[in-house]
């Protein structure tokens, strides 16, 4: 299996991104650069003092990604109001889609969203039991809005996918600290013997799968009544068992916390309220998490290994990490119904292992 697990980032500059917007989608304003981990955004911000998102596409990718990503908003916007969701801004032409030329020859497919306003999770603290109760909400509210959506464009080929977690076994070696490396080869046994077996028999669907704090917005004045509002990037889509979204969220919830385990209850409470879990997925939820963060941990290791240390959120939230975690649950509450909040905490044990350097 190929797995494209690096991208050719464009390169277009803010006056170049001033002018797509401008001459392909009526819209006059500044740019500056937002950070992506495989594409190219802009935020433009009109006369008018609205804010736009110019989003240019890696040269590689697909149309049937953006289509796909497309398609979900859409039905979003009808299907989950309430929650705080880009829409699609059409081109002068009426096109959702537009084809931009790079200085380079290379076509770069190029869309524009509206901005949502709000503050990422990773910029509000405290995350308050609460809070964290309001990720699961919203991540569930919009697993929701996309049941029976389907494109196939979701059965991609994706390194974010849980199902396609194998791919990081070749790349161990950039990992260099060896109980971390040792700690990551245990997830990968587990993933294969507890949950590559039943992966297929769960309930399935088109799964968001970017839970993570840079892609989390959240809303309100006072601390300690922040409540999540809605979510961003869309571009990791894909179709699997629904339970991955809940243990995406979970799995960066709990990073340096200073009890990791109620907030990855609290987290799966919240989801649990409005999108109920079957039992196959309680069960596998620890091996799902820990394996989401093993893919984290190396991911950014291999781009430290092949490009330099850099200013990356990913390197950041994988690396910088004060603590990694494998969650185990066991005995007898592996086999029960999914439960509420305070059932679900006594279930799960949570084993640290310290990624210091």
């Amino acid at each position: 299996m190929t797995l494209s697990i690096t991208f050719r980032q464009p390169a277009f500059t803010a006056p170049e991104a001033e002018a797509i917007a401008r001459r392909r989608f009526g819209m006059s304003g500044t740019a500056r650069p937002l950070p992506s981990e495989r594409d190219q955004n802009f935020l433009v911000r009109l006369a008018d003092g609205r804010r736009v998102v110019l989003k240019i596409a890696h040269v590689g990718e697909d149309r049937a990604v953006l289509e796909l990503q497309n398609l979900a908003l859409r039905r979003l916007a009808e299907s989950a109001p309430e929650v705080a969701l880009p829409r699609v801004l059409p081109t002068v032409d009426g096109a959702e889609i537009a084809d931009i030329p790079s200085a380079e020859g290379d076509l770069h497919y190029t869309r524009l969203l509206s901005w949502v306003p709000g503050t990422v999770l990773a910029d509000v603290h405290p995350h308050t039991p609460e809070l964290l109760e309001s990720l699961g909400r919203v991540i569930g509210q919009v697993g929701v809005g996309l049941d029976g959506l389907d494109h196939p464009a979701a059965r991609r080929e994706l390194k974010w996918d849980l199902a396609r977690a194998g791919w990081i076994r070749e790349h161990l070696d950039t990992v260099s600290d060896a109980r971390r490396r040792a700690l990551v080869e245990r997830i990968l046994e587990h993933f294969d013997s507890d949950i590559t077996p039943v992966f297929k028999s769960l309930h399935a669907g088109l799964v968001y799968n970017d839970a993570n704090d840079h892609n989390v917005l959240v809303r309100g004045d006072d601390p300690w009544a922040r409540r999540v509002v809605g979510v961003i990037d869309f571009g990791d889509l894909v179709h699997g068992p629904v339970v991955c979204d809940v243990a995406i969220a979970a799995a960066y919830a709990l990073l340096g916390k200073p009890d990791p385990l109620a907030a990855a209850a609290r987290v799966t409470a919240g989801y649990h309220a409005v999108r109920p879990l079957e039992a196959a997925g309680i069960d596998l939820l620890d091996g799902l998490i820990a394996t989401r963060l093993a893919v984290t941990v190396v991911n950014a290791a291999r781009e430290a290994f092949v490009e330099g240390w850099r200013t990356s959120m990913w390197i950041g939230v994988a690396m910088a990490a004060v603590g990694f975690a494998f969650v185990a649950v066991r005995g007898p509450a592996r086999r029960s119904a999914p439960t509420p909040e305070v059932e679900l905490e006594l279930e799960l044990e949570l084993e640290l292992a310290a990624v210091t350097d």
